[in-house]
């Protein structure tokens, strides 16, 4: 399977419908290029991102890990979160 992944989208919040647009922009590139699925990567954790991925109703929830390292031994941590995959094939886009 092909999976097209959006690493960031940025756009500006008082242009109406802006951020719709570029992203349904991106996911008629991706599907001119073969893709099967749109990865749109995880919510950061954040409600408002998290309720506006959630819109585009996903196909499936992928679960993420992040590592990060700290300067004091011992401390390193792994965190779990949820990754939102989106079908392409048949969207409404």
């Amino acid at each position: 399977r092909k999976t097209w992944c959006v690493l960031l989208e940025v756009t500006d919040r008082t242009i109406r419908g802006a951020a719709q647009y570029l992203f349904r922009q991106s996911c008629r590139q991706a599907l001119s290029k073969g893709a099967q699925f749109i990865n749109t990567m995880d919510d950061s954790g954040l409600a408002g991102l998290r309720k506006s991925k959630e819109a585009y109703h996903p196909l499936a929830r992928i679960e993420s890990f992040t590592c990060s390292e700290s300067a004091r031994p011992g401390a390193n941590r792994i965190s779990k979160g949820r990754s939102i995959q989106r079908a392409t094939a048949g969207s409404r886009s």
